[in-house]
């Protein structure tokens, strides 16, 4: 949902500079005198109450700005007709408001920012000129805003608006009260099955996280972004509000659907606007509450697969980003009317400035913006947390982009967008900072010496942080290897007809694991068998009728069946896979789980792995391999036991970068940390130079405990360094680019 500023009352509504100076040769109270020019026919104007005090929103349809008046400014928008005056203006507003009284030259201020917004008709005020001059302000700060936030533009589609009226017809009767509560109950019985079968998470029946079911997610997520922005609109439409735009919005290149609903301003009761606001919030609920039902009552298959993206789509994301105030979607502009804050963020960041501007650079004369006085610990906490979790969630987003694209060599287009947000969220901020204080503390010497020896401080302070002496460390994916393994594959092609072992059994040498059932073998051995039955029968017969000449050459072909039947014997001897050596059997899914399933000849079926104590192997990028030596100290902790931290030393350091990975669990295809692509088109390899540091543990009775292919982090200690120096290092290895596209 979008939705245009309110600007209130006590805010200019052009920037300064922007009002026009009275024509030359004419003076102020010359003025008083002359009609002044009357009010344009189209503004709109709705009676609010806010704070308990009664105020006015005026709308204007052209510039689709909405502007919060008090009682005094809205009497005195009534007076322009054409034929009052500003003293006549002056007179009744006393008369009207003896308690705010305002002098003629107030109203002729007011009307220059009236004249200056384009609110009046005539061409008094030079306002053909005013209108033009503001259009061509206004079209050059939306293009050098596009161009600094070209990760977050929308882009307009459609006129919904006879569609939305058309949907509202079949749609009034159920929205009422009593609907709506039992929609909510429903949800909430919907939310405690869902948490009661989480459970069933672990075991999916196909990978969320894999390519086919990322593609039926995202085709999930837009639809119910569709579903949730026309929710939007029917809530306007029961409010009696017009819609006449909907289109993508973009945050980071995810596309994310809105409708505008600015005409909510002009609603007097503020429980409507927060019902519009909360609207697609309140569709994405729903059917994510029946997706729970329908994902725990259906076996695993395509609609249960669909039931859970939609549950995922239409309410985790709805929770990240629609429902979180943080960001500017509908939990923001719900939180902005239930505090009524209008623009609470922006209003938020400039309150934030104004302490900064009174306490840090003793700039007394600066005001707080209007409304954050009231709240002043909310205003601070509310605009660091939004502008933490907006970098938060670009940043992670950039960061998803990133490790998606760097198994094909594309990570330079999410190193780009990294450096482009850091530019225009970090840098170009922090420059009009200190554009900022330097021009406003340079004119006064006593506020610029202040700010002099505050910078002065903070510099040495930072210099300090930089020359801190720390310990300097290699940290990089690791894994645990056994001493010795072998490989299993299958033999032929065929199903898997029984499985003799479970996982993590030990084997002997020449312990069946699996066997596997080929129905030709079978067959031929079956035609084998009857072939034999037939040739000794013959045989038999011809004996007894003593013809031995032919009798013999039955006994050939006997002979020969026998041969082809021990032939196929040794085919079917050769379907039950067995462990090659003594060892653990380690596969990539539970041995039961393999029963039924068709393999092809040459598969991978596991891993036999040797007794013996482990390995700690580190992947090192080939630009630290040079600080890397032999026996330097290590500690390493594993993601399946964190608390437990494993020591030893560097034995062993590659002097070739290797082309294959010491075990896939270190890979982030397979869900490890290394960025890896893919190798002739399947076996993946990492995406920089590496080679593998290869550490003896201390403790060998533990080591013998870890399992093959635990993965975690190894820290090689390298010595000691300053921390600014080391800091520097990870940012360049970080934003380094990869430009083999």
């Amino acid at each position: 949902m979008g939705r245009a500023e309110l600007i209130p009352a006590d805010m200019p509504m052009t920037e300064t500079g922007s009002q026009p100076e009275p024509p030359a040769g004419e003076s102020t109270s010359s003025k008083l005198d002359v009609p002044l020019p009357a009010l344009r026919a189209d503004l709109e104007i709705s009676p609010q109450v806010y704070l308990g005090e009664p105020v006015y929103v005026v709308k204007d349809p052209v510039a689709l700005q909405y502007v919060r008046v008090r009682p005094p400014e809205r009497f005195i928008l009534g007076q322009l007709d054409g034929r009052t005056t500003a003293l006549q203006i002056a007179e009744r507003v006393a008369s009207k408001f003896p308690n705010e009284p305002i002098e003629p030259d107030a109203v002729l201020a007011l009307l220059n920012q009236l004249s200056a917004g384009g609110w009046l008709q005539g061409r008094s005020l030079r306002h053909g000129e005013v209108i033009r001059k503001l259009r061509t302000v206004r079209t050059r700060r939306m293009r050098r805003a596009k161009w600094l936030s070209f990760m977050f533009f929308r882009v307009s589609l459609l006129d919904p608006d006879r569609l939305l009226d058309w949907l509202y017809g079949f749609a009034r009767p159920v929205m009422n009260p009593m609907t709506a509560s039992a929609v909510g109950l429903f949800i909430v019985i919907s939310t405690i099955a869902a948490v009661a079968g989480m459970g069933g998470v672990g075991e999916l029946a196909f990978p969320v996280l894999g390519a086919t079911n990322l593609l039926m997610l995202s085709v999930t997520f837009l639809a119910v972004k569709v579903l949730h922005e026309f929710g939007h609109g029917l809530a306007a439409k029961h409010r009696g509000l017009e819609v006449h735009e909907m289109g993508i919005f973009f945050m980071v290149f995810m596309p994310l659907f809105y409708v505008e609903t600015s005409d909510a301003w002009m609603l007097p009761r503020r429980r409507d606007r927060l019902w519009i606001t909360a609207g697609g919030v309140f569709i994405e609920f729903l059917f994510a509450g029946i997706a729970v039902w329908v994902w725990l009552g259906t076996e695993p298959g395509v609609v249960n697969q669909i039931a859970f993206n939609i549950m995922l789509a239409a309410s985790v994301s709805t929770l990240l980003f629609n429902a979180n105030p943080l960001l500017r979607y509908d939990g923001y502009y719900f939180l902005m009317d239930l505090v009524e804050i209008p623009n609470l963020r922006a209003k938020s960041s400039r309150f934030i400035g104004h302490l900064a501007r009174r306490h840090l650079l003793l700039d007394q004369q600066s005001e707080a913006p209007v409304d954050a006085a009231r709240r002043p610990v909310f205003m601070v906490v509310y605009a660091v947390a939004a502008t933490i979790y907006r970098w938060f969630v670009v940043f992670g987003i950039i960061l998803l982009i990133w490790h998606i694209l760097d198994p094909y060599g594309l990570s330079a287009v999410g190193a780009l967008l990294g450096t482009f947000a850091v530019c225009t969220m970090v840098i170009w901020p922090m420059a009009k900072v200190v554009r900022f204080v330097w021009q406003s503390q340079t004119r006064n010497w006593r506020r610029f010496a202040v700010t002099a020896g505050a910078a002065m401080g903070l510099g040495l302070l930072a210099a300090g942080i930089w020359m801190m002496p720390l310990e300097h460390t290699v940290e990089r994916p690791a894994v645990i290897l056994a001493p010795r393994s072998r490989p299993i594959f299958a033999p032929t092609n065929g199903r898997i007809e029984h499985v003799y072992v479970r996982e993590g059994q030990y084997l002997r040498a020449g312990d069946p694991i699996y066997r596997l059932y080929d129905r030709r073998y079978q067959d031929e051995l079956s035609r084998l068998r009857l072939e034999m039955a037939g040739a000794e029968v013959n045989r038999d017969g011809l004996w007894r009728e003593t013809k031995p000449g032919r009798a013999a050459i039955a006994d050939q072909e006997i002979e020969r069946i026998a041969e082809q039947m021990q032939y196929v014997e040794e085919r079917l001897e050769e379907l039950t896979v067995r462990a090659p050596i003594d060892g653990q059997l380690s596969s990539e899914m539970r041995p039961q789980v393999m029963l039924g399933r068709s393999v092809e000849r040459g598969q991978p079926l596991g891993m036999v792995l040797a007794d013996g104590p482990r390995q700690l192997v580190i992947v090192v990028p080939e630009q630290d391999v040079a600080s890397v030596k032999v026996e330097q100290e290590v500690r390493a902790r594993l993601w399946a036991d964190p608390s437990i931290t494993l020591r030893g030393r560097v034995e062993k350091i590659g002097k070739q970068p290797i082309h294959d990975l010491p075990h896939q669990a270190v890979a982030g295809l397979y869900g490890g940390e290394l960025d890896v692509q893919k190798r002739d088109g399947y076996n993946p390899t990492p995406s920089d130079p590496s080679v593998l540091a290869t550490v003896r543990l201390d403790d060998p009775e533990r080591a013998s405990r870890l399992f093959d292919g635990m993965t975690g982090r190894g820290k090689i200690v390298l010595g000691r360094s300053r921390l600014g120096g080391q800091q520097w290092d990870r940012i360049m290895q970080a934003v380094s680019l990869d430009w083999r596209l």
